[in-house]
Formats: structure tokens, sequence, C-alpha cells
């Protein structure tokens, strides 16, 4: 019983307890939000699965060398798409910051395109044919703080 009531607190906490789509190998971006407004917020969780025709790597992007581009997409979540461009090669990349870099892109169920704001992506794990790793992102939506956190699994396109 003690278990039990443990893992209900971590959960109703947003404790993330595992990485079940990392697990089962699915590409996709797992995203945790928390909206906060004057009257209100809510927190919620997805699973924006990344097809490979959304999946882009140039071995030049510009002043950090390489570059690799993913997008998740769900056609009915909070955050309809997430998109992450990565720039250099790295374990941490800031968000709008220097080489190694991350840029991110969101769109929500209202069509509010979100960019800028602060965080990192880390990438944990590094494979010929796959990458997976971790984020945090806050960025300001309506001038209200939109922080999110999440975890992702893309396959690697080949290279010829």
């Amino acid at each position: 019983m003690p278990k039990l009531r443990m893992m209900l607190f971590l959960l109703a906490f947003g404790v993330t307890l595992g990485t079940a789509h990392a697990q089962d190998g699915r590409a996709g971006v797992r995203v945790q939000f928390v909206t906060l407004h004057s009257a209100g917020g809510v927190r919620g969780e997805a699973f924006l699965p990344i097809s490979a025709r959304k999946v882009e790597a140039k071995k030049s992007g510009g002043a950090c060398g390489a570059e690799l581009r993913f997008e998740g997409r769900h056609p009915s979540a909070y955050v309809r798409t997430l998109e992450i461009t990565l720039r250099g090669e790295g374990g941490e990349h800031a968000i709008d910051g220097r080489c190694p870099a991350a840029t991110l892109r969101a769109t929500l169920e209202d069509g509010t395109v979100v960019t800028g704001g602060s965080g990192a992506v880390r990438v944990r794990e590094r494979s010929s044919s796959e990458l997976r790793g971790d984020f945090d992102w806050t960025a300001t939506v309506g001038g209200e703080p939109l922080p999110l956190k999440g975890e992702f699994l893309t396959k690697l396109p080949e290279t010829r």
C-alpha cells in the first residue's frame, strides 16, 4: 500500500516515472505543459508522433555546422505541433543560444505559434539510426509564461 500512495503522490505532482513511448521505440515527442491564465490554468501531457517525412538533416546548417530538424504532430492535443531544430554537435543545446544551439517552435490548439523563450535541449543518446533526449522550454503566450518539458525519440534519416 505505501508504494501505491507514493506513486499516486508522484503522479499528482507531475514527476515523471518513466518514458513509455521512448521505451517502446515509437518516434515522437512526449510533452508536458502548464498554461497559466488569470482565469485559471490547465496542466496536460501529450504524445506527438514524428513521421519520417518530418525529419530533415543538413550537413551544414550555418555557423554551428550540422543541423537536424524534426517535428511531432497531434491533431487534437493542446500543443498541436512541436518542431525542434538542433544546430551543431553536443549534449546540451541552449534554446536560441550560441553553438550548439536549439530552436523550438510550437503551434497551439487555437493556432497560436510560439517561438523564443529560454531553456535547453539535451541529447541523451545518439546512434546511427536514432536520437533520444529531453528538453525544458519556457515561452511566453499572451504575456503569460508557458512552461513545457518533455522527451523525444526520432529516427535519423539515412546518410548516403
